[in-house]
């Protein structure tokens, strides 16, 4: 697997009774919370247009980045940025992406697929892209959404055009209970398990504030697709802790007293460290190396962002520089 290159940092150099991919996964933890940190600021310095938050979702993200092989197809949506960072982005990429730079959409492992703001178009990618590579062994592809976008006919056709192919996908559900400022309880009727039972794929559930158990949600599903040449359904259950995006005003559609209490109940950093602390494979000292070894990454690559001064393009160059 492709990961980021910190800086030469090397999680067995680190003196812990722990194993390398317990830090490997902690740091990833932390570097993804201080990136959603750190984008909201430069978001009211002016730096980026907008930006959307993973806060609450990080377990779902850095799992995957740590789970899916390099040769797998990854089909993002747009809270992906923990698993981004383990797949060739640079932070740099990212702030610049939303900062509106086009320098930003050219990242990444060739063969994975874009960020898509669009609500579900990715879905349908998804199933093009499995039909390339159905008769390849040993390789998926993955696409991500929110519970949102599952009632979008985009998804539902994807989802149908995948089960009659019996097409190695893996939709994976961010079920983080919003579509934008719409509780899920008023865009579906029943629960997500219900919506799609019949069509055909196997389904699974998953706690979003486990980080062990979404890991091995995430391996279990990708061996079912190539045992089983068909789709998978991974349906993770998250907390939303920040708004849509920046531009969002969380508080007038969300109850204030009951989303302080969510973060301060579900927090999938703060639960992971904590898990690994009680067992003693992990030491403080440790989790503050990480902090900071993840903190310098992200003000650095902050910096790089605010001085980023890319050679202006004519209109008819940047008109038809990709065609």
């Amino acid at each position: 697997m492709l990961r980021l290159d910190i800086n030469g940092m090397n999680f067995k150099s680190l003196k812990s009774s722990s194993d390398s991919k317990v830090l490997e996964s902690i740091f990833y933890l932390i570097l993804t919370s201080l990136i959603d940190k750190k984008a909201r600021a430069l978001h009211s310095q002016g730096h980026l247009c907008t930006f959307p938050s993973s806060r609450g979702q990080e377990g779902l993200y850095v799992s995957l980045g740590q789970c899916l092989e390099h040769c797998d197809i990854y089909l993002p949506y747009y809270r992906d940025h923990g698993c981004l960072i383990q797949r060739g982005y640079k932070i740099s990429d990212i702030l610049k992406y939303w900062g509106g730079y086009e320098h930003g959409n050219m990242a990444g492992l060739t063969h994975d697929f874009p960020i898509c703001v669009p609500i579900a178009s990715q879905t349908a990618h998804a199933a093009g892209a499995a039909w390339k590579i159905k008769n390849e062994k040993d390789r998926i592809v993955a696409c991500v959404i929110g519970d949102g976008g599952t009632s979008k006919g985009d998804f539902y056709e994807s989802l149908n055009f995948s089960c009659i192919h019996r097409l190695p996908v893996l939709f994976v559900i961010n079920a983080n209970k919003w579509a934008i400022s719409t509780p899920f309880s008023s865009q579906s009727a029943t629960s997500l398990v219900h919506k799609f039972s019949g069509f055909g794929a196997e389904i699974s559930e998953v706690s979003g504030l486990d980080f062990d158990a979404i890991s091995n949600s995430v391996d279990m599903a990708r061996k079912a697709i190539i045992n089983n040449k068909k789709p998978f359904i991974l349906i993770c259950h998250t907390q939303r802790l920040d708004p849509h995006t920046v531009l969002d005003d969380f508080h007038k559609y969300a109850d204030k007293e009951h989303i302080e209490k969510l973060r301060n109940e579900h927090d999938p950093v703060s639960t992971y460290i904590n898990s690994q602390l009680s067992l003693n494979k992990i030491t403080p000292e440790c989790v503050e190396t990480l902090y900071s070894q993840a903190k310098k990454l992200v003000d650095d690559s902050a910096n790089e962002l605010i001085n980023f001064n890319p050679e202006p393009i004519s209109p008819q160059t940047h008109l038809f520089c990709y065609v």
